[in-house]
């Protein structure tokens, strides 16, 4: 894996995990410490992380709110998601709200490849 390659892959994952520790990421991604470190510097150059050196604190944070590319849903979506699980599962009726209706279709937007058309 070249090194492109390996600070995209970190990348991705340090936007998943939103924490890692540095002797973690070496291991991971099979370099030394000193390498994870000269890829962080780059990173930080792309998505907003942050360094901090702790005992228990220290590693490497995606700032709070950041989400690269669409990869991942707000927690509302998800809980708004799993509502309509359960409900479809238990053959119960569904009953969505204005604002839970509002929501569905930006999850429908942004999730759905620009090749599909959907009808509203």
């Amino acid at each position: 894996m070249g090194t492109t390659e390996r600070i995209f892959k970190i990348m991705i994952y340090i936007c998943r995990v939103r924490h890692s520790i540095i002797p973690e990421l070496a291991e991971k991604f099979g370099v030394s410490i000193r390498t994870i470190k000269r890829d962080i510097n780059e990173l930080g150059y792309i998505i907003p992380i942050e360094t901090r050196v702790g005992r228990n604190t220290g590693g490497v944070y995606v700032m709070e709110d950041y989400q690269w590319n669409n990869m991942y849903m707000s927690t509302e979506d998800i809980v708004l998601l799993i509502k309509i699980k359960n409900v479809g599962l238990s053959s119960k009726r569904l009953i969505l709200n204005v604002n839970e209706i509002k929501r569905l279709e930006k999850i429908i937007a942004t999730y759905t490849s620009p090749k599909v058309k959907i009808i509203f």
